[in-house]
């Protein structure tokens, strides 16, 4: 238990640690994002009321549908050819509905260089809410670093790290494991499960708990003999 205990300390530490960095990060991201949105919110507000009313320049409606240089302007709101509002968009990408910027769209699915941003938000060809990626990898819903998924299956090197939760191709949690072996659910240790059957070198430990071949819980075994109860 004093081994459990303080592996679970551990992994509490690691996991609050890395917790504490992704909201650090999110926040940080949100708080980025939010001032993006509502800095391209008030200038198109400011543009917005110029050009509303019933208002018409270079041939285009401004009430109802407003254009400018042939695209729709409120209802489907366009500048240069993209719409701006329903589906907003700047030089040929939805901006809003579905909103994009560059051909990605940032809102509904919001991307950002050809990735998608919110519902499904994406970061260079990743997503990032709804499932989040970065880098190629999903970082919510499913949560991935690096190929590797880090939250709802959470993943690092490969590895899951939440759900079932792996370091170095093996699971952490649901079934944990370390180099090969499940550490929680069935927990391992050189190919050896540490909890709900506990092994140490090839043998039990905890559950039917076994050390150098001999079962050390409700029974006690060496060298194939039955010894007793522990």
């Amino acid at each position: 238990m004093g081994q459990f205990e303080g592996e679970w300390g551990e992994w509490m530490r690691q996991f609050e640690g890395e917790w504490g960095e992704w909201m650090r990060q999110f926040e940080g991201e949100w708080g980025e994002w939010m001032r993006q949105f509502e800095g391209e919110w008030g200038e198109w507000m400011g543009q917005f009321e110029g050009e509303w009313g019933d208002l018409k320049e270079n041939g285009e409606s401004g009430g109802g549908s407003l254009k400018e240089n042939g695209e729709s302007g409120g209802g489907s709101l366009k500048e240069n050819g993209e719409s701006r509002w329903g589906s907003l968009k700047e030089s040929g990408e939805s901006g809003w509905g579905s909103l994009k910027e560059n051909e990605e769209s940032r809102w509904g699915s919001l991307k950002e260089n050809g990735e998608s941003g919110w519902g499904s938000l994406k970061e260079n060809g990743e997503s990032g809410w709804g499932s989040l990626k970065e880098n190629g990898e999903s970082r919510w819903g499913s949560l991935k670093e690096n190929g590797e998924s880090r939250w709802g299956s959470l993943k690092e090197n490969g590895e899951s790290r939440w759900g079932s939760l792996k370091e170095n191709g093996e699971s952490r949690w649901g079934s944990l494991e370390k180099n090969g072996e499940s550490r929680w659910g069935s927990l391992k240790e050189n190919g050896e499960s540490r909890w709900g059957s506990l092994e140490k070198n090839g043998e039990s430990r905890w559950g039917s708990l076994n050390e150098n071949g001999r079962v050390d819980g409700a029974v006690w075994r060496r060298m194939g003999r039955v010894d007793g109860a522990v």
